[in-house]
């Protein structure tokens, strides 16, 4: 069989395997990226908010009347940072299924357990928000959400793989 010098080297390496991630190190970062992000978005949201309105003119009782909890949780505003917080939720539950690379629907739901009751603590002792109760079922949907496309990526690199 003669030398083909145009050939590229035949190799016999094959992909490495995908090895499991640590489940307790997908909790934590996927914890710390739902409510880190959605905590960080906040501060920013509302501090540009308020040079905004301070900026325009209004009063310091006017600046900081939207941040007050009543107010926020009942307000276009308050509703659009929910939705910020739903959409690093979906982020949470994905970083936990991508490093996970198993069981990432049971995860997801220990996840969105821990990012509920973490919720439900920081605002222990403040006013209650009639609201809670929806938008703590709207966290566990967009980190299922989340966790459902960690999943699928992670099967997409299987088939890859194989």
């Amino acid at each position: 069989m003669p030398h083909d010098p145009f050939r590229p080297p035949a190799t016999n390496v094959d992909a490495p395997d995908v090895q499991r991630g640590s489940a307790a190190k997908a909790i934590v970062l996927g914890a710390l990226t739902d409510i880190g992000g959605s905590m960080l978005a906040g501060i920013i949201f509302y501090l540009l908010y308020g040079i905004y309105l301070g900026a325009t003119g209004n009063s310091i009782e006017d600046v900081g009347k939207p941040l007050s909890m009543a107010d926020a949780n009942n307000s276009p505003m308050g509703f659009l940072m929910n939705m910020v917080g739903c959409l690093f939720s979906v982020l949470g539950g994905y970083v936990c299924a991508r490093i996970a690379k198993h069981a990432e629907y049971r995860l997801g739901v220990i996840l969105a357990v821990v990012t509920v009751s973490l919720g439900f603590l920081m605002m222990a002792g403040g006013e209650t928000d009639p609201l809670a109760g929806i938008y703590s079922l709207l966290t566990v949907a967009a980190v299922m959400v989340g966790s459902h496309l960690g999943a699928r990526t992670n099967r997409r690199e299987r088939a890859q793989r194989k």
